[in-house]
């Protein structure tokens, strides 16, 4: 939840530094899209309240925290650049979960978020 609400802020960050308005458009686009996403996380965490993977299996193939969040501050690499890695990070984030999840209903969500970022990454490298 906190990698997706921290995505939408800095692509409402980003759209607003931006003068192109189809760039512009695109961020706010990823922005509302990654509140989508954040909705969907918290609809699973509903669901599936008892569910806790096991920290020791999970920590060595999931990405660190620190490659999932996205700092737009980060001024000596291009803007668009950093973001792409962001979203490419987090999609193997989605993808490990929906392998180490037994559930299927968390795989498919997971493996659709996984998809979804994978898509914005594709659409930002459509502008770089």
């Amino acid at each position: 939840s906190e990698f997706e609400r921290a995505a939408a802020d800095d692509y409402e960050d980003l759209a607003a530094g931006v003068e192109d308005p189809k760039l512009k458009t695109l961020l706010l686009e990823l922005a509302r899209e990654e509140m989508a996403h954040l909705s969907d996380i918290q609809g699973a965490a509903t669901e599936h309240q008892s569910l806790q993977l096991g920290a020791e299996s999970s920590a060595a193939v999931l990405p660190a925290q620190k490659e999932l969040h996205h700092d737009v501050a980060e001024g000596d690499r291009p803007i668009l650049e950093h973001a792409i890695e962001h979203e490419e990070a987090t999609a193997k984030f989605y993808l490990e979960l929906a392998r180490l999840t037994p559930l299927p209903s968390l795989k498919q969500t997971f493996t659709a978020l996984s998809e979804a970022e994978e898509e914005h990454a594709r659409r930002l490298r459509a502008w770089s």
